[in-house]
């Protein structure tokens, strides 16, 4: 059984990538085998955005922070190693109110926010000076200049190509359909060709599909397929500076002049197909935040199946009761901003078998 690598990544999201880069900076040579291509799932529909003031005190919330805090670092080391541009934009996240009540809730979030990140309330006629295209029903919003934006797929582009500066390879189109193993040891993957490819390690970072590969060997991995469609529109110039969210909803400016506008949140399994009604909904939030915006162009409708678990943190480390085989999924949607301190911690793991943030939260161990 030949062996293509110290360590096999099984998916090529930003997951993946980003464990491949991180493993090659330490000098371990890694593969990432993937079915389709680089960012061909979730982590290229993604709107891009690094916020982590949604997430509640705790564990999350802190592996949010100490991933946003890493960005500027990493980003100018990516593009530096594979001459691809992730597009980071800097100008900060708003989250604006409608209503006495929505105003009243996101008032009393800035004093909690300010003891982890910079956050202020912003009044409706200072707003708009800023962001003069948004809906004058808006009272005011919750500023958050730290949290930024990427193009999600040019980073996972970036992730990739740095990586193959750096001890790491790629296959495309190469379909893993179960994994390998020696009593309680993992040796490798099975191919959909009925090859065998062994390695000192095997990482699952197949995002929906991760939980297949577990049952392979016994093991339940809860994570599922949860639905995002997202719709652009394109303006030029750029009609916005900031990212602007409405509850969940957002509207998201790009550097091209473009605007993501997302996402939906359905369970429908593995049903990749766009629909009238979750695109209706999209087009819909347009004149509620923009009106004026209202005649743009529309460009691209895209859709993602995020990984989601229950307790909508992600699932990361060693495969209890194993050895030679991690997980590295769940992430929902937050695998942009996760994926900088997700490829740190995991290549930690991997080598040390510590970590410098605990991964306990997050282990597979506590659905058990």
């Amino acid at each position: 059984m030949p062996q293509l690598a110290d360590v096999i990544i099984v998916g090529g999201g930003v997951i993946g990538c980003s464990i491949a880069y991180h493993l090659g900076l330490a000098g371990v040579h890694t593969t990432v085998l993937e079915r389709t291509g680089i960012a061909s799932g979730a982590s290229g529909v993604a709107a891009g955005m690094l916020t982590a003031a949604t997430t509640r005190p705790g564990p999350l919330l802190d592996l949010n922070l100490a991933s946003l805090k890493m960005f500027p670092d990493t980003l100018k080391a990516l593009h530096e190693a594979s001459g691809i541009d992730p597009e980071y934009i800097t100008a900060g996240t708003l989250r604006v109110a409608f209503t006495e009540q929505e105003a009243d809730e996101l008032q009393k979030t800035v004093p909690l926010l300010k003891k982890y990140m910079e956050a202020d309330w912003v009044k409706a006629d200072d707003l708009l000076q800023t962001e003069p295209s948004l809906s004058r029903a808006v009272l005011g919003a919750l500023y958050t200049p730290t949290e930024r934006q990427v193009r999600s797929h040019r980073l996972t582009q970036a992730y990739a190509q740095a990586a193959t500066q750096n001890l790491s390879s790629f296959r495309i189109g190469v379909t893993v359909t179960g994994l390998t193993y020696q009593g309680e040891r993992v040796t490798g993957v099975r191919l959909s060709d009925g090859s065998h490819v062994s390695a000192d390690h095997v990482v699952i970072a197949a995002g929906a599909w991760s939980g297949a590969l577990a049952e392979g060997i016994g093991v339940h991995v809860p994570v599922r397929p949860v639905r995002g469609q997202i719709i652009s529109i394109q303006t030029l110039p750029r009609a916005f500076r900031m990212c602007v969210f409405s509850g969940h909803s957002y509207l998201t400016p790009k550097v091209d002049g473009s605007i993501l506008v997302g996402a939906t949140q359905e369970e429908v399994g593995f049903d990749t197909r766009a629909t009238a009604d979750g695109v209706a909904r999209l087009l819909s939030l347009i004149p509620r935040l923009a009106p004026d915006l209202s005649s743009a162009p529309l460009g691209a409708i895209q859709v993602g199946l995020r990984p989601g678990t229950p307790d909508g943190a992600p699932i990361l480390g060693p495969v209890p009761g194993w050895e030679g085989v991690s997980v590295a999924t769940g992430h929902f949607r937050g695998g942009i901003l996760l994926s900088a301190i997700t490829g740190v911690l995991m290549s930690e793991s991997i080598i040390q078998g510590t970590t410098k943030i605990p991964l306990e939260p997050f282990s597979l161990a506590r659905f058990e």
